[in-house]
């Protein structure tokens, strides 16, 4: 052990401090002392090799690092993502409360509790493989930024086993005759699910996602071109053409900027998880059978949700003579941001588009 100083009696001091431990803790050989007697010993070391030894800092209750977290990202990303959030938070927090009479979970968090945690969401909670992925993700995150802060020291959350046997979910294309019983269900509907009726017109003919049906306005549409930015990618713009008039028109009903206004609000409130079971619903009613993939820890989905219609779309376009290059360009796969469409480009998917509904 070595310090530094340029004062020569204070070297010759140090050195003294340093013999006279050394000499303490060579008579000390083959005794027992307590543990407070050893930190002590110790402490004088360190403090005679010029190390300022301090109180020990706690770290800050996990509830505390939990709203912080939250708090800085309410201020980085969008209403919809904060939603996904605040729901992952929930889970968390409703667990910590099942936990507290055991365990106060004051601070620090173990691998142990990380992979307990996990267990209760498959287990108790039967949530999908995908949303365990994502609250592992999300809880990872939060101790990240708090190790990046100098708040916490290690993640427990890197050490839990996330792999789940049967996690890919399937989800199915429908038939074009499936697609078709659905828009006449919600046709003879009215309010919020006759803007149902929007989403799955929008959705099948453009591959847009629930939230960006969700969050499209009437002024996305120009010339019968649909343009939008997808809040998945947020940097890519995609165009559309809308090549069946009736269906421009029911997409195009009443004045509010929003296309979907009394539905939008419905998502902005309660997320994509309720308006997932709703379309499931509107797939049944509809006379439609509904498959379901069920997982080792019981859980059981849907294989037609509403994104089931990107895969339909796909499906249509490349049976009808587009290519796997067309498809991608109108579903936002294909590679590059911020691209422009060319008029040709929107003419070539005008047509492809024209064969599969017409």
């Amino acid at each position: 052990m070595a310090t530094k100083t340029d004062d020569e009696q204070e070297a010759q001091k140090i050195a003294e401090q340093l013999q006279n431990t050394a000499n303490i803790a060579g008579q000390m050989e083959g005794r027992h002392i307590t543990r407070d007697h050893f930190e002590g010993l110790l402490a004088n070391i360190l403090t005679a090799a010029g190390v300022h030894v301090t109180e020990e800092v706690q770290s800050p209750p996990l509830r505390e690092i939990l709203e912080a977290y939250m708090d800085f990202e309410r201020e980085r990303v969008e209403a919809v993502s904060f939603k996904t959030y605040n729901s992952h938070r929930n889970s968390f927090v409703t667990w910590l409360d099942m936990q507290e009479n055991s365990n106060p979970f004051s601070n620090l968090f173990s691998i142990q509790d990380a992979n307990e945690y996990a267990s209760y969401l498959l287990k108790v909670k039967k949530v999908s493989p995908k949303t365990l992925k994502e609250r592992v993700k999300f809880m990872k995150r939060l101790y990240d930024h708090e190790i990046k802060r100098e708040r916490l020291h290690k993640n427990p959350f890197d050490s839990v086993n996330v792999s789940v046997k049967g996690k890919t979910l399937g989800r199915l294309h429908m038939s074009m005759r499936e697609v078709e019983k659905i828009i006449e269900h919600l046709k003879l509907q009215q309010g919020k699910k006759r803007e149902w009726l929007k989403a799955v017109l929008i959705s099948i003919q453009t591959g847009a996602r629930l939230e960006d049906c969700m969050t499209m306005r009437r002024d996305s549409i120009k010339g019968g071109i649909l343009t939008y930015t997808p809040q998945k990618t947020k940097q890519k713009t995609l165009s559309c053409p809308l090549v069946k008039d009736e269906w421009a028109k029911i997409i195009l009903e009443g004045n509010e900027p929003l296309l979907c206004p009394e539905l939008g609000a419905y998502f902005a409130k309660h997320g994509s998880s309720d308006m997932s079971a709703d379309f499931t619903h509107i797939v049944i009613d509809a006379g439609v059978k509904q498959e379901y993939q069920e997982f080792e820890n019981g859980r059981r989905v849907a294989r037609k949700p509403f994104h089931s219609l990107r895969h339909t779309l796909r499906t249509l376009i490349v049976s009808s003579g587009g290519s796997d290059a067309q498809a991608d360009l109108i579903l936002g796969h294909s590679a590059g941001q911020g691209k422009t469409y060319t008029h040709s480009e929107v003419e070539a998917l005008k047509g492809v588009l024209t064969k599969v509904f017409n």
